[in-house]
């Protein structure tokens, strides 16, 4: 491996700029798993509801 006295300002930008993405790519990737998990735990719990709502209007 290369030491950073050893490499030029472009190539210390260019390591410092693929950094940053990966660093966006795993926050937004987590964002994304997030809202994921969230939008299927909707579903669920609105599938839950509509289940108990025709029960209730069975009983009726």
């Amino acid at each position: 491996m290369i030491s950073l006295k050893e490499m030029g300002d472009s190539e210390i930008a260019d390591l410092a700029t693929t950094q940053a993405n990966l660093v966006v790519r795993s926050v937004l990737e987590r964002k994304s798993r997030i809202a994921f998990d969230r939008a299927k735990n909707w579903e669920l719990i609105e599938e839950e509801r509509k289940k108990r709502r025709s029960e209730t209007k069975e009983r009726s």
